[in-house]
This record gives structure tokens, sequence and C-alpha cells, in this order.
């Protein structure tokens, strides 16, 4: 039986806080009068109305587009969150290891995030139902959203047996897709995935393979 109270992942991807661009395409204000603050509150209030305190909250990747004050003004927002947060970096993050200066920015990220890494390995689930997933920022292929040519090749995970979380392609259709990839990204689902949704989504597609 499910303990209640046992803390509970949610996984989302590419909040893109104060970045103008995603904002305008969400839907708040206009190329001309971007709504930042709009769009910042939308995404808390999607975080707030669904985790708990004593549950966890996994952003994969791009957090701001970039900018020491964006990112200042995501992290504060962040910090008033009341659950633990932990952040797998994406290309637009200065924490990203492609970036030189990743080590001396880090300090500050550490502030807001319990963790932050390039990848992790995740326990989703208890007893039978348990699944160890990969997250990373970048799908290992099927970028659909920005061109043909799929970017940032010498960051992604070589192919690999276990389900593959992921953000980065901004693609509102794209939850599971080609093979045993989910993409956890805000413009697909709206709000943070539960680990519940998750494991459901690796069960129906496991039972459909029997």
């Amino acid at each position: 039986m499910t303990d209640p109270n046992r803390p509970l992942w949610y996984l989302t991807s590419d909040p893109h806080l104060f970045h103008a661009l995603p904002a305008v395409e969400r839907g708040f204000g206009t190329t001309e009068k971007p709504d930042l603050e709009g769009h910042a509150l939308w995404f808390k209030d999607r975080c707030t109305e669904i985790i708990r305190p004593c549950d966890k909250l996994l952003i994969a990747g791009d957090l701001t587009g970039g900018g020491a004050e964006p990112i200042e003004r995501a992290l504060e927002l962040l910090d008033e969150l009341p659950f633990e947060k932990h952040f797998v970096s994406g290309n637009h993050d200065p924490v990203h290891p492609s970036n030189p200066k990743a080590t001396k920015v880090q300090r500050r990220w550490l502030q807001t995030f319990h963790s932050v890494s390039p990848f992790l390995l995740l326990a989703l689930g208890e007893g039978n139902r348990q699944r160890r997933v990969a997250v990373s920022h970048f799908p290992i292929f099927g970028d659909a959203e920005h061109s043909v040519k799929e970017r940032f090749p010498e960051w992604r995970l070589k192919p690999h047996d276990r389900w593959h979380l992921h953000g980065h392609t901004h693609n509102k259709n794209q939850h599971v897709h080609d093979g045993k990839q989910i993409h956890i990204g805000i413009d697909a689902w709206g709000s943070p995935v539960s680990e519940e949704t998750i494991l459901r989504l690796i069960e129906n597609e496991e039972s459909r393979s029997l």
C-alpha cells in the first residue's frame, strides 16, 4: 500500500522565467510588451497548486533564457517555494558544464536548489513499481522543435536501456516518443508532471510490448 505521506517527485523543464519569447508564446503579453512577471507567477502557481511541502520538484533545464538579472529574479522566485528543489542544467543555464564559468556560478544556484547536475539517475515509485529513470535536459534524439538538425549532440546521453526523461524540445504534443523517451517540458503538460503520471505512462507502454 502506498504511503500517503511519502515525498513524491514532480518533474518539469524549460520554464524560461523572465524570458520574453516563451512568455509571449504562452500567452503572456505581446512581442512589444511581454508580461514577464505574469508568466513567472503562472509557473509558480502551477507548482504550488499541486506540490506539497513534503514533495520534491525537479526542473530539467532552461530556468531562464540567460542573463544575470533574469537568473537572479528566477532564483529568488523559486526561493519562495516551500518544497525541496533540484535542477538538471540545460543549454541556457550558466551552470551547464558547457559554460567555462559553470563552477563559479554554481554556488548561488545551490542556495536555491538542493542539487545541480547535468544529468542524473532518479528512482520513481516504490516496491514492484519502482523505476530508475535517466533525466537530462536533452533528448537522446527526437528534437522536433528547433530544427531538422539536432543541436548539442556532444551533451546528449548515449542511447541506453532505461526510460529517458527530458526537456528542450518545447513540443506541446510530445509525451512518450522515439522509444523509451518522455518529454516532461512545461509546454507539453502545462504544469509539473507527477511521478505517478510518469509511472503510469511507463507501465502502459511496457504493457503494450508484452
